[in-house]
Order: C-alpha cells, then structure tokens, then sequence
C-alpha cells in the first residue's frame, strides 16, 4: 500500500501562554485544597488522640478483655495460686512444672 510509511497522530493544540497559566494555576489551587485536607485531617487525629488522653471523649469501647484458653484444671490451679495475692502479682499462666504434673498424673491413673 501507499500509505504503509505514513502513521497517523493526532496533533495537539498549542496552548497559548494565557491558557498555559490557567492550566498552571488550576494545578497549584488542587495542591493547595488537597494539602490543606490533609492538614485538616491530621489537626483531627490529633484532636482526637488528645480527647482520649484527657479522658474528655467516650467512645463506649470497654476494655479488651483477655480470653482465657485454659481447661478447667488450669482455671483451678490458677484460682489457688492466686488466691489472696494482690492484683499486680496475679498469675495468668501456670508453671512449666505444672503441666509435668499433669501429664505424669494422667499416664499415672491409666487414661
């Protein structure tokens, strides 16, 4: 064919300069809102890590509680050990000996 060295391109519209600055201004305007989002955002976050801290907001998100994994001679153990103890030297796990006794206990009975 004749026209097999000719590729096609759209040509594009020469912007004049007072188009060229439009466009430049548009551009610097989006940058500028979408910083000041972000500034915005963060005096929220802020704001909010504060309100926590003072204790002024409640947000109605009780304690995480810790779920308990143990059977039910691991919550007896425990009960014992921790009996009269003060709450900064409770217990949350047995000792390794513990678990010995069990299992020595268990092959002793003939389960």
């Amino acid at each position: 064919m004749l026209y097999d060295d000719v590729v096609a391109t759209k040509t594009r519209k020469k912007l004049t300069a007072a188009e060229k600055a439009r466009v430049r201004l548009l551009a610097q305007e989006a940058k500028a809102e979408r910083l000041v989002r972000l500034v915005e955002q963060r005096a929220d976050a802020i704001a909010q890590v504060r309100e926590c801290m003072e204790g002024a907001a409640d947000y109605g998100l009780g304690p995480e509680r810790l779920r308990n994994q143990a059977d039910q001679w691991e919550g007896l153990a425990l009960r014992e050990i921790n009996a009269g103890r003060i709450p900064s030297r409770v217990c949350r796990c047995l000792p390794a000996s513990a678990y010995e006794q069990k299992v020595c206990g268990r092959y002793a009975d003939g389960r």
